[in-house]
C-alpha cells in the first residue's frame, strides 16, 4: 500500500484541525511560545487523526454502490484496525498495513471538484482524474470544504468526502481484470502498474494503445 503517511492531513487540512486552528486564531507574527503550542498540538494528535482517518473509511463503505463487490476484510473491521494501529511506527506503518484491504483497482473514484477548465484556470476546481484504491483515501482536494474533524461530521446525509464513486469505471476494471484473469478482490493499482500491460482500443480508427489506467 502506498506510505501511510500519504493519508494524513495536508497542511490545508490542518488548519483545521481544533487543536492548531485555536493557536491560529491569535493572527500574529509567530513566537516561540506559538511555536512550542504548535509542537505539544501535534505531538498529541496521532489518535486525533487516526479517529479521521478511522471515520473517512466508514463514509468510503457508505458511498459504494451496493453492487459492488466488497473485500473480505469488511471497512467497519478496517476502520476499527485504524483506530487500534501503533502510530508509534513511523511513518504510521501499521496504519499502512491496517488500511491494504481496501487498495482494490477496483474501487474508482473521482472528485466532486474536478474542473474541466482546470487547465485555463487551476484555481477553477481539482484537477480531472480517476482515482483507484486508497488514492481515493488519500485525496485530499484543496476545493473541498473542510469539516472532517468535527465529530458530528458523519451524521446525517451531508457528503464529507471530496470524492464520489465512477461505476462505470468500475465496471471497467472488472472487465481488464477479468482479460488478465486477476482476482479483482486481490489486486491492487500497484499490481496493475507493474504488470505494464498495453491495451489497444478497437474503437479509435488508429486503435490507438494505452496502459490500463488511460484505457479506463
Amino acid at each position: 500500500a502506498p506510505l501511510a503517511i500519504a493519508f494524513l492531513p495536508t497542511v490545508s487540512t490542518l488548519f483545521h484541525y481544533p487543536g492548531l486552528s485555536r493557536i491560529l486564531e491569535d493572527d500574529r507574527e509567530p513566537d516561540e511560545d506559538m511555536r512550542a503550542a504548535t509542537r505539544e498540538a501535534l505531538d498529541s494528535s496521532g489518535a486525533d487523526f487516526q479517529h479521521w482517518i478511522s471515520r473517512k473509511v466508514l463514509d468510503m463503505r457508505r458511498i459504494l454502490p451496493p453492487s459492488y463487490l466488497l473485500p473480505a476484510v469488511s471497512f467497519q473491521q478496517v476502520s476499527k484496525d485504524v483506530v487500534s494501529a501503533d502510530a508509534a511506527k513511523p511513518p504510521f506503518q501499521s496504519l499502512s498495513e491496517s488500511l491494504r484491504a481496501l487498495d482494490l483497482a477496483l474501487y474508482v473514484f473521482s472528485c466532486r471538484k474536478s474542473s474541466t477548465f482546470f487547465v485555463m484556470r487551476p484555481h477553477s476546481g481539482c484537477k480531472p482524474r480517476l482515482l483507484f484504491g486508497l488514492e481515493a483515501l488519500a485525496h485530499q482536494c484543496s476545493h473541498w470544504p473542510k469539516h472532517t474533524f468535527d465529530d458530528s461530521s458523519g451524521s446525517g446525509d451531508e457528503p464529507i468526502l471530496s470524492f464520489v464513486p465512477e461505476p462505470s469505471a468500475y465496471d471497467d476494471v472488472c472487465e481488464i481484470l477479468e482479460l488478465l484473469d486477476c482476482d479483482p478482490l486481490q489486486t491492487r493499482p500497484q499490481d496493475l502498474d507493474q504488470m505494464d500491460c498495453s491495451f489497444v482500443c478497437l474503437a479509435c480508427e488508429k486503435h490507438s494503445v494505452y496502459d490500463w489506467r488511460d484505457m479506463v
